[in-house]
């Protein structure tokens, strides 16, 4: 997507200067696209599903990831960026950045050192040292 897509999107939408340069993260192409048709010509939720020719699950999918909104009169709008965040945030910011499944922790590479009972310790410490408080040196 273009710097210039992405300034225009983040007017739209209401987002803060310093976001704008990543709100391709939070919007798909397509929605990027109806988002600047309803700006331009607005339309409700009907005439854009004919044009765009959209099915009434995918319109449903915009309004509850809050791409989407309607106003008073009931024409579409875009949908504030901040309630787009909170979802995005609590639902959706996890897709797409791991390729494979993480590892759990503590089995790692550093973990599997030959001869050490495990990585994430101080020299001569076990992992059952430190159950309870740490140890405090008398200094």
């Amino acid at each position: 997507m273009k710097d210039n897509d992405l300034e225009e999107l983040g007017g739209f939408v209401k987002a803060p200067e310093f976001v704008k340069p990543w709100l391709d993260r939070f919007y798909e192409p397509i929605e990027v696209r109806i988002i600047r048709d309803i700006k331009h010509n607005p339309m409700d939720e009907k005439m854009l599903q004919k044009v765009m020719e959209l099915s009434h699950d995918t319109m449903d999918r915009f309004f509850k990831r809050r791409v989407l909104s309607k106003n008073k009169e009931g024409n579409l709008i875009p949908g504030d960026f901040h309630a787009r965040y909170d979802i995005w945030a609590l639902f959706e910011g996890y897709s797409g950045r791991y390729s494979e499944p993480v590892e759990p922790m503590g089995t790692g590479p550093l973990y599997q050192i030959p001869g050490k009972e495990c990585g994430a310790y101080p020299k001569n410490r076990s992992a059952r040292s430190f159950q309870g408080n740490p140890p405090v040196s008398a200094s």
